[in-house]
């Protein structure tokens, strides 16, 4: 089946490699390392540029985005699973 409009993830999943790749890399310590320093770093980053209350708002939200875009960069790989149909007429009556 062809994707008319694919998204991004649709792209990446494309080629099966990516996947592959993808996957050796997310599963590596180093990267769960990378990613939690990185996140501190940033964290404290913007810390130190709260200095009021809207400030220390948009910081969150910043913080909220980064969180997001690693939980979509570690499930880029990830493909749902297809919901099993379940046959109906098999069921008991009630």
């Amino acid at each position: 089946m062809t994707i008319t409009n694919p998204t991004p993830k649709q792209r990446f999943q494309q080629h099966k490699d990516n996947i592959e790749n993808h996957r050796l890399l997310i599963g590596q310590n180093a990267f769960d390392v990378g990613v939690d320093f990185s996140l501190q770093e940033y964290q404290r980053l913007l810390s130190q540029q709260s200095t009021t209350f809207n400030d220390a708002a948009a910081n969150h939200f910043k913080i909220t985005g980064a969180l997001e875009f690693i939980q979509t960069m570690r499930n880029l790989g990830e493909m749902p699973a297809r919901p099993t149909v379940v046959d109906r007429d098999n069921l008991p009556a009630n």
